[in-house]
């Protein structure tokens, strides 16, 4: 009886790590999307972050702990606004911890910085010709 009563534990510990392994979670989604950051935050490192949660098309992901596996984030480029039809969707995968999966196609945005100097310089210019 000692014999059976033990394999049934080890099978449902193994059907429980089983099933904690299969179920995602992405945190802090706001960081961790690759190219998305905050004004004031960025962890992707030498490629910058010239994108941000639209916060109005997926208000969860804005300043968020984390999003269980399965559920979506929209990000749009830093110098639009919230809410613009210019957007990515990135996906929390469902069967891995911390991965983000793109759906649909890719959105080009410039850096912050770069959109920033290319304003400054048009406005240089505008007032040297004015």
């Amino acid at each position: 009886m000692k014999f059976i009563l033990a394999i049934f534990i080890a099978v449902a510990a193994v059907d429980a790590k089983d099933a904690k392994s299969q179920q995602g979670f992405c945190s802090y989604p706001m960081w961790s999307i690759p190219e998305v950051g905050t004004d004031t935050r960025c962890d992707n490192g030498r490629g910058g972050c010239p994108k941000r949660i639209d916060e109005v098309a997926s208000p969860d992901c804005a300043d968020s702990f984390g999003t269980m596996g399965g559920s979506s984030c929209f990000v749009r480029c830093a110098h639009d606004a919230d809410g613009t039809d210019k957007t990515e969707e990135w996906k929390c995968s469902e069967t891995d911890y911390e991965t983000w999966e793109l759906v649909g196609d890719e959105i080009s945005c410039s850096s912050p910085r770069l959109a920033n100097l290319r304003g400054a310089l048009k406005d240089a210019v505008a007032w040297n010709v004015g």
